[in-house]
């Protein structure tokens, strides 16, 4: 049994091209052994919370893997980084829920499934839910539906599409 849960090599994250490049992290090698409490230090700007949101699975590195519980992160499609994204957001039980497009890379069986799963969270915790959209019929499921335009909310007569 590895008692080693997350695993990361080379890992590199660069942002701007040439003239602008950060080397956000250059080069990371890491284990973190199963059951331990790692604090990560450094200045501002150092890459700490670069790195964290690497091994969260909420960045996708430019070069280099991450590993956790065996799985290599890069490895997972879009529709799986969501849906771990969300799962991670719901686990705490937050009092707000704030979903950009939470269906926006899923197919539809899973776009069905997160919105339910969703819907259910929303009710059984009672938990505040904004949501953005620009699917109608997404729309219809919230209790209310508010449309902004450049910049403003507008009142629209029932029915008239989101857009």
């Amino acid at each position: 049994m590895d008692s080693v849960i997350v695993k990361i090599r080379g890992l590199k994250k660069y942002y701007g091209t040439k003239d602008t490049l950060v080397r956000a992290l250059d080069g990371i090698d890491l284990d973190i052994e199963k059951g331990t409490f790692t604090a990560i230090v450094g200045a501002s700007g150092s890459g700490k919370s670069t790195l964290l949101h690497m091994i969260g699975g909420l960045d996708t590195p430019t070069e280099g893997s991450v590993i956790v519980s065996g799985r290599n992160l890069s490895q997972l499609s879009g529709g799986q980084q969501q849906r771990v994204a969300i799962a991670r957001a719901l686990c705490v039980k937050p009092s707000i829920l704030l979903c950009d497009e939470p269906t926006g890379n899923l197919d539809t069986r899973t776009s069905q499934d997160v919105l339910g799963l969703l819907k259910a969270c929303h009710v059984r915790f009672h938990q505040t839910m904004i949501m953005i959209t620009h699917n109608e019929e997404i729309a219809q499921l919230s209790d209310r539906i508010l449309h902004i335009e450049d910049g403003r909310l507008v009142r629209r007569k029932w029915g008239e599409p989101c857009l």
